[in-house]
């Protein structure tokens, strides 16, 4: 009873032919498209992280952290923060700051 109550209330639209059906859902074979598939900029910084993941061995890698650490332990900031952040993990911010939230009633 309650399912027909609503389906009196809401009032179908109609769509045309967006592929969604009297209710605005998709139809069959009809899928969103994500914003990711479409977006240049992702794709464009997918090809530089994969061509850095190419040119970056294990080797380097580990020779950059040696680097870092020593950095760390002659006193440079900077250094440290970065190797605790990773190692430890980046500590929980306090969130500051006034938020007012307007409602507006029509």
């Amino acid at each position: 009873m309650a399912k027909n109550a609503i389906k009196a209330i809401v009032k179908p639209k109609d769509n045309g032919d967006s592929g969604r059906d009297r209710l605005g859902r998709f139809g069959p074979g009809n899928k969103p498209v994500s914003g990711r598939q479409n977006n240049p900029m992702a794709k464009m910084r997918a090809r530089l992280q994969s061509a850095l993941q190419a040119a970056v061995s294990e080797a380097d890698i580990i020779e950059i952290v040696k680097v870092l650490i020593g950095k760390a332990k002659a006193g440079d900031v900077y250094a440290s923060r970065e190797i605790l952040d990773r190692v430890v993990g980046k500590s929980e911010q306090p969130v500051t700051g006034d938020i007012t939230v307007v409602i507006r009633t029509h």
